[in-house]
This record gives C-alpha cells, structure tokens and sequence, in this order.
C-alpha cells in the first residue's frame, strides 16, 4: 500500500510466495531441529530438560530471524527493490503488506537495524550461553 506508488528500479520476484514461504519454513525447520539435537547431547555430565532445550530452538530461530533475514535488510536495504537474490524477494513480498521496508524509509531502516544488533545478538548469546 498504497497501490500507486511507484518505485525506482522495482522487479518483480521471480519466486512465488509459496517457494519463499516454503524456503522459509523449511530452514527454520531445520534450524530447531539441529537445536533439539545438539541441546540432547550431555554437556558437562547433566543435560538440559525439554523446556530448556525448547527455549534454544526458539533462540536459534530467533537469531536467524533477527541476525540473518533483518541483518540482510539493514545491509541492502537500497538495492532491495531490484534485487533478485531469495532475501530480497524474501523483503519484496513482505512489503506488500507494508510498503515502508521496500521504500527504504527511515524508521523502518533504523528500527530494523536496531532489532538486528540487539535481539540477533542477544538470542545468539542465549544460544551459546544456555546457563546464564
């Protein structure tokens, strides 16, 4: 929105939403996964209970989200509407819905750099860190 407003440079996505979405998923599904797996070994002779073990995989996808696909936008977020690489398709078709992370604006670049470096590096921490 708004459905006038017009965009230098702009492509349309050459992935659908499903394949994004799916892509999406699919790696965060992954990501806890290899969480759950890697938080089931004993570290230290204990090992970690499943609500613990689920706080992790939610910090590691967490910090994918925070640290991988925001961090992708506060780098690019100029060549973003002619950008054909998955994570700027990624942000192309999010901005449907909110036409500020397509336009570069000030706030939404400001605020997703904050949320970048502070909750990507604060979930990793909790990540690496599960005891503190």
């Amino acid at each position: 929105w708004p459905r006038d407003l017009s965009i230098p440079n702009y492509t349309e996505n050459e992935r659908s939403m499903l394949e994004i979405v799916t892509f999406l998923f699919s790696v965060s599904g992954l990501l806890v996964l290899l969480a759950w797996t890697l938080t089931g070994r004993s570290i230290g002779g204990g090992s970690l209970g499943v609500w613990r073990r689920l706080a992790l995989c939610w910090f590691t996808v967490c910090g994918f989200i925070h640290g991988v696909i925001e961090g992708w936008f506060s780098l690019y977020y100029t060549i973003i509407p002619a950008d054909q690489s998955f994570l700027s398709q990624l942000w192309k078709e999010y901005s449907k819905g909110d036409s500020r992370y397509v336009i570069a604006d000030n706030f939404t670049v400001c605020m997703e750099t904050s949320d970048c470096h502070v909750y990507g590096d604060l979930s990793v921490y909790g990540l690496l860190w599960p005891s503190c």
